[in-house]
C-alpha cells in the first residue's frame, strides 16, 4: 500500500505544477483582492456593529430620560391640582359660613333700625 501511495502523488504533482505556472499571473491579484475585501467587510460589520449598538443605546437611554420626565411632570401637574383645591377651599367660604355672614348682617340691621328709633 505504501507503493501506491508514492506513487500517486508523483503523478498528480507535475500535473498541479502545470496550472499553477501558467494561472499565478491571474490567480495571484484575484486571491488577493478578496483577502483584502473580507477584512474591510468584516472591520465595516464590526464598525456597523459598534455604531448601531451605540445609536441604539442612546435611543433607549433618550427613551428612558423622556419616561422619566414625562411621568414626574404628571406627578408634579398632579400634586398641583390637589394644592390649589385646597387653597381653593381656605379661600371661599363654605355655605355654613356664608349663612352665618347673612344672619349676622340681618342682626345688625336690626339693631341699627332700634338705634335709629332711640335716636328720634
Amino acid at each position: 500500500m505504501t507503493a501506491p501511495a508514492t506513487k500517486a502523488p508523483a503523478r498528480k504533482a507535475p500535473a498541479r505544477k502545470a496550472p499553477a505556472a501558467t494561472a499565478p499571473a491571474t490567480k495571484a491579484p484575484a486571491t488577493k483582492a478578496p483577502a483584502k475585501k473580507a477584512p474591510a467587510k468584516k472591520s465595516r460589520k464590526k464598525s456597523d456593529r459598534v455604531v448601531t449598538d451605540y445609536f441604539s443605546g442612546l435611543v433607549d437611554t433618550t427613551k428612558d430620560i423622556l419616561d422619566d420626565l414625562l411621568e414626574t411632570a404628571g406627578d408634579v401637574e398632579e400634586k398641583a391640582r390637589k394644592r390649589s383645591k385646597k387653597a381653593a377651599k381656605a379661600v371661599v367660604p363654605s355655605k355654613k359660613d356664608i349663612k352665618g355672614v347673612r344672619d349676622q348682617v340681618k342682626d345688625l340691621g336690626k339693631q341699627t333700625r332700634k338705634l335709629a328709633k332711640i335716636g328720634k
